[in-house]
């Protein structure tokens, strides 16, 4: 019968037969491992109270004539679904593809899941969707029915789809099902039989007892067998000629060859080959270590000079003719006459200085550069890549920094609450250290900045001292007392229950008796007196034990020091971590704020440094370590960048450096070490007031409170000129470390905005005239845990002397800086005694010595030092809409060209803890993600409208004011994809008939555009 606009039939197409080609086969059958199920099992059991299934993508494999779909995982995809439309985040869906290719490139998308039995309309939709993704094989949609709807059993079944209708349309469709078979490997068959045992609460077993258990299962099963055969044979049962085979061809491999000496003899061979495999891995280890040593650096000293080559070891050439020789050809000094010659080389090996701050006791030794000027790279624009860049200018070599964030300082971040002035708060590091030795180098810093011709006078920081009269609130097993410093209250004073002849003890006259003289020595030489407290930590391992075998402190009263005066937990760490947090301590009253927030000190570096130095919302994903030069490759939402550089400096924490795709693999101490080395968990949370209640009756101003509710530490700003009486708006600051962090981890931000009102309702119990939640305007919060730098470094027992050297080690061309690379954590100390360190090992010099006002006398800035590497390479993604991911383009940039384009790669990166509140402290709603694309219903429950960018995403408003920002209407439109005769590329356009032409698109969309312009200039 003729199908046409009068006829009634329906039109079904019928799925691909074997004869079509095998790109078009449909599946005859589907196999699914138990991974992909427990995978859509978790995503339905964290499904939230509205949603009545969930969706996500199906990876796997197919065989070759694609009649076999191998499914082996599967992630979520968010989704929401009402009445009238469904809408699929498809930019998420995408990265969790991306990542999933990262770790399993041969698995691709093959088709959806969803729980229930309902296929509706909007299953088509969603099919129709994940048939593009699986062009040209067929989708197949896995639906699991977990047992909850009436008159459904569990289970598991699988689809695909054909077109149905009057007239075909993908939208329009009926759903075959297909055989699906659940499929596992022999290793994974006794984790199943464990879950689904009888035991209510099974545990996992030993390797013994599961063997035992394979065994007994598999006598058991040839013990059935046997049973079979035998009653075969005896006329008992009728044969079974598949059995009969089966049997036949499993034995037919016969048993001679299963004797002891067999297996004797295999197990040799195995433990020979495991032998000579270690053994081979030795030899190539050292072989890549003595090149490292020769290729490094050029030895063009004459017989009898030595050269300090800072991998740790020092080689010198000529003197005893009882060492090891060895002939070298260098070539010529760079901007040198002198030819090739030839010299003798003899490789005494010394272990380096283990501190990089000091000198090598060396006095022959010289070290020498392969370069007059070396372009760096440095990854991460922190205090420690900063401080790096600055120093390497200095010394006149060129640098570029690569930041993954929007802001340069890393763990400083200075937050606006509005516009008015001190109207801030720093979400992460607050406060100066004291202007003594062990922090001069923070102090030549400041001096250096202030004293900089190329600064602007705003732009030249104003320190803030602390008020010389303040107190400090103590609040611990529900009582209260306020000191003038911290610690100085007794367990008798908190009712804290310690053994007789303890109770009126201070604590921090118990913690100054027992570390005063360790803490002196610090402060007088700080180098050696931090080795006194290697041996400490060597000896005795963490402070609690250290404290309770020299000292004699009961652990009733460890436990009050440490909660009043550190934190939860904080005496399991090593006793140089505590006994260098107690110095820093003991000179809070020389401690330092920046006029306008911490920020400003970042700022002020990366003006020295130069913008166009810094690449912002730059990933960097890889990092590779040639003979000469080393490749650094970076990603942003608008495209990639890759830089060749002659060193590459790391300055970047342990956890950001593990998350690297490629990099190369160093040596198993150095990679144990990365991965050992802790890092509490930090939390912070800014709250803005109507007023400054806390001072409101009050003679000395209240400077922090100690509590061991969830917020452990408060601090209070102090109140400046800037910031007005206790009647004008004010900021108090909460923080949380380690294991106190932990409680605020899993919450929302609004619901550790409405802890942190009852912790501090709890700690100001006194004041009952006061409703903190009607003074609150707004709130801002950063759990740093959740970034990529996880928190602040604190070393646990040992970790000094075991990670702290393998750690920082060079690696050919690549170093590394940090704070988790220094003594000073949680200061910004540390990162920079890390840096110096650092860059002494890049040039070769180990007599640079820490930035300081003098060194603008010298000018040593070199002019090379600005723009970027003539090497470097973007692929932009797309110029005019900041969500765009169109095809990516090869370009080479050279200094000359413009380059904003890659000073920021851009970056959906956003701090996600800020929560709202009006004058009765209600929370306003989270902010829904902004690029999704939607399927909507439009005329009929199978008619949708795709309205996509180039990128294939919903056009979001904020594109598309971009472009009218930089030109005009029509030429917008032009630039989409269109043209006068209509339109052009479709996989560039944004989803209209191909019979609307340019002239039409304007007009249909002038009005909306006008109308919001309209709003936005409200």
């Amino acid at each position: 019968m003729p199908l046409g606009p009068s006829s009634s039939a329906v039109h079904l197409q019928p799925v691909p037969s074997t004869s079509t080609p095998a790109a078009a086969r449909a599946p005859s059958n589907v196999t699914v491992h138990p991974v992909a199920l427990f995978s859509i099992l978790d995503h339905y059991l964290r499904r939230t109270d509205t949603q009545d299934r969930v969706i996500g993508t199906l990876l796997g494999t197919r065989t070759e004539n694609c009649d076999l779909v191998d499914v082996r995982s599967a992630f979520a995809v968010l989704h929401s679904e009402t009445s009238e439309q469904v809408a699929v985040d498809m930019e998420y869906h995408r990265a969790m593809y991306e990542l999933c290719q990262r770790t399993s490139p041969k698995e691709v998308i093959v088709g959806w899941y969803s729980t229930g039995s309902n296929l509706n309309t909007y299953s088509a939709l969603i099919q129709n969707f994940y048939s593009q993704e699986t062009a040209p094989h067929p989708a197949i949609h896995i639906a699991l029915n977990t047992g909850i709807e009436e008159n459904q059993e569990t289970g598991v079944k699988a689809y695909i789809s054909s077109p149905v209708g009057v007239y075909p349309k993908p939208e329009n469709a009926v759903f075959l099902p297909i055989p699906v078979d659940l499929r596992f490997n022999d290793a994974e068959r006794s984790g199943l039989q464990l879950l689904n045992s009888p035991t209510p609460t099974p545990a996992p077993i030993s390797d013994i007892a599961l063997l035992e258990t394979t065994l007994t299962t598999l006598i058991e099963m040839i013990d059935r067998v046997l049973v079979y055969v035998r009653a075969v044979l005896s006329g008992e049962k009728q044969g079974d000629k598949a059995v009969g085979r089966y049997l036949m061809d499993t034995f037919a491999t016969g048993a001679e060859d299963l004797d002891k000496s067999g297996f004797t003899g295999s197990l040799q061979d195995t433990l020979m080959m495991t032998y000579l495999a270690n053994l081979v891995r030795a030899q190539a280890e050292v072989s890549a270590r003595l090149a490292l040593v020769t290729s490094s650096y050029v030895l063009r000293a004459r017989y009898g000079q030595g050269v300090y080559v800072p991998t740790g070891y020092r080689c010198s050439i000529g003197g005893s003719q009882n060492h090891i020789h060895s002939d070298i050809h260098c070539g010529s000094w760079p901007q040198t006459s002198i030819e090739t010659q030839r010299c003798h080389f003899e490789a005494s090996f010394r272990p380096s200085p283990e501190l990089p701050g000091t000198l090598p006791a060396y006095p022959c030794c010289k070290a020498f550069n392969m370069a007059t000027h070396m372009d760096v790279g440095i990854v991460g624009g922190g205090i420690a890549g900063l401080y790096a860049a600055l120093l390497l200018q200095r010394e006149g070599h060129r640098v570029h920094i690569f930041e993954a964030s929007e802001h340069v300082g890393g763990r400083i971040l200075t937050h606006l609450f509005s516009g008015e002035k001190a109207q801030f708060f720093d979400a992460g590091a607050m406060t100066l250290p004291a202007t003594s030795a062990p922090h001069a180098v923070t102090s030549s810093l400041i001096s250096y900045i202030n004293s900089s011709p190329d600064l602007s006078s705003d732009m030249k920081l104003q320190l803030d001292e602390y008020p010389e009269t303040h107190s400090v609130r103590t609040q611990v097993n529900g009582k209260t007392a306020d000191s003038n410093h911290r610690g100085h209250v007794s367990p008798s004073m908190m009712d804290w229950p310690v053994p007789p002849g303890w109770e009126d003890k201070m604590a921090d006259e118990c913690m100054s008796e027992a570390t005063g003289g360790l803490v002196q020595s610090l402060l007088a030489n700080f180098n050696s007196g931090f080795e006194s407290l290697l041996q400490l930590d060597k000896a005795h391992g963490s402070f609690r034990s250290w404290i309770s075998a020299t000292r004699g402190w009961p652990d009733a009263f460890a436990d009050f020091v440490e909660v009043v005066m550190f934190g939860s937990n904080a005496f399991s760490l090593s006793c140089a971590e505590i006994i260098v947090r107690y110095m820093n301590l003991m000179l809070a009253a020389d401690w330092r704020t920046v006029k306008g927030g911490m920020g400003c000190l970042a700022e002020a570096m990366a003006m020295l440094v130069g913008w166009s130095n810094i690449t912002m919302s730059a990933r960097v994903t890889g990092v590779e370590n040639g003979p000469d030069k080393a490749v650094v490759t970076a990603e942003g939402y608008n495209g990639s960048i890759r830089g060749t550089f002659d060193k590459v400096l790391l300055a970047i924490p342990p956890t950001a450096l593990e998350k690297l795709v490629e990099r190369p693999r160093w040596m198993p101490d150095k990679e144990t070490a990365l991965r050992a080395i802790n890092l509490e968990p930090a939390y912070k949370m800014g709250l803005h007031f109507k007023t400054r209640w806390w001072d409101s009756q009050r003679t000395n101003s209240l400077v922090e409170a100690i509590s061991d509710h969830p917020v452990h530490l408060v601090r209070f700003p102090p109140s400046n000129k800037d910031q007005g009486s206790a009647n004008g708006p004010g900021m108090l600051v909460i923080s949380a470390y380690g294991a106190d962090a932990r409680l605020w981890l899993s919450l929302s931000p609004t619901e550790r905005r409405s802890q942190a009102i009852r912790c501090l309702s709890a700690i100001f119990n006194d004041r009952a005239d006061v409703d903190i939640a009607r003074q609150l305007i707004d709130t801002f919060d950063v759990v740093w845990s959740s970034r990529m730098a996880s928190g602040s470094t604190a070393f646990l027992p040992g970790q000094f002397s075991r990670c702290l050297p393998a750690a920082k080690r060079p690696e050919g061309n690549i170093f590394f800086a940090g704070e988790h690379l220094s003594n000073h954590h949680g200061w910004v100390t540390g990162p920079m005694q890390s840096a110096l360190g650092a860059v002494r090992g890049v040039t070769g010099d180990f007599g640079i010595q820490a930035l300081s006002e003098k060194d603008h006398e010298k000018n040593t800035h070199a002019s090379q030092a600005d723009g970027l590497h003539h090497t470097f390479e973007f692929r932009p993604k797309n110029t005019i809409f900041q969500d765009a991911v169109g095809e990516s383009t090869r370009r080479r940039w050279d200094a000359s060209s413009p380059q904003e384009r890659i000073r920021n790669l851009g970056s959906r990166d956003r701090f996600s803890g800020h929560a709202s509140s009006d004058a009765r402290g209600r929370a306003t709603a989270a902010a829904q993600p902004r690029t999704r694309r939607e399927l909507k219903k439009r005329d009929s429950p199978n008619d949708i409208s795709d309205k996509r960018s180039t990128s294939g995403t919903y056009l979001d408003v904020s594109g598309l004011m971009k472009g009218l920002k930089s030109q005009s209407l029509p030429r917008l439109v032009t630039s989409l994809g269109f043209n006068s005769r209509g339109l052009g590329d479709p996989s560039k356009a944004l989803g209209w008939k191909a019979t609307k032409t340019k002239e039409d698109f304007v007009a249909s969309i002038r009005p909306e555009v006008e109308s919001l312009v309209a709003k936005l200039k409200k």
